[in-house]
């Protein structure tokens, strides 16, 4: 099975929430998984990116700090990565009537 599309995604702390079709999917279906950011790296995919501001300087602390402005997900790279996860694992979520 290879994925169609992905439908969206969300990022709650550092798990990835995934709404996707297979090609053999109907319309009114989809299909929901969850996945650890480390999943991803173990495949060698660089799934989630993070955008960062420039330094910010605390004067309580009298430095400098690195704060993330928004992590957003690389879509071709997570449809890559779903349709190898499946492909090895073979534990493919059933599709649900959206």
């Amino acid at each position: 099975m290879e994925v169609r599309e992905i439908v969206e995604t969300f990022i709650h702390e550092d798990i990835v929430e995934v709404h996707f079709r297979f090609i053999n999917d109907e319309e009114d279906k989809i299909r929901v998984d969850e996945f650890q950011l480390n999943q991803f790296y173990d495949y060698g995919y660089n799934v989630v990116i993070e955008e960062t501001t420039l330094f910010e300087y605390d004067e309580d602390e009298d430095e400098f700090e690195l704060d993330f402005l928004d992590r957003e997900i690389n879509e071709s790279e997570l449809m890559s990565f779903l349709n190898e996860y499946y492909m090895v694992t073979g534990d493919i979520p059933d599709a649900e009537f959206f």
